[in-house]
């Protein structure tokens, strides 16, 4: 874009308009992409047969490690919602 059109969105309605509909559209392809992801995720949980609760086949256990694709889901979600 051109120095001429930069700031364009601050001063004219249909330009900021523009802009904040192409800002929803990367959210929405964002927001489906998460889903997508989830249910991915959702696949490698199983639960434990005495019904203690879920096992993470990621992490190995009961409780989500930082580094478990599960955890930095949810992180990534967060993002989204404080955004």
């Amino acid at each position: 874009m051109s120095d001429q059109w930069e700031g364009c969105e601050e001063v004219h309605w249909d330009c900021r308009i523009a802009q904040l509909e192409a800002e929803l559209a990367r959210r929405d392809e964002i927001i489906a992409r998460l889903k997508e992801d989830a249910e991915r995720l959702a696949d490698g949980m199983i639960i434990s047969p005495e019904n203690e609760g879920d096992f993470c086949s990621y992490c190995g256990g009961m409780e989500h490690v930082d580094d478990c694709p599960i955890t930095l889901h949810r992180a990534l979600m967060k993002e989204l919602e404080e955004k």
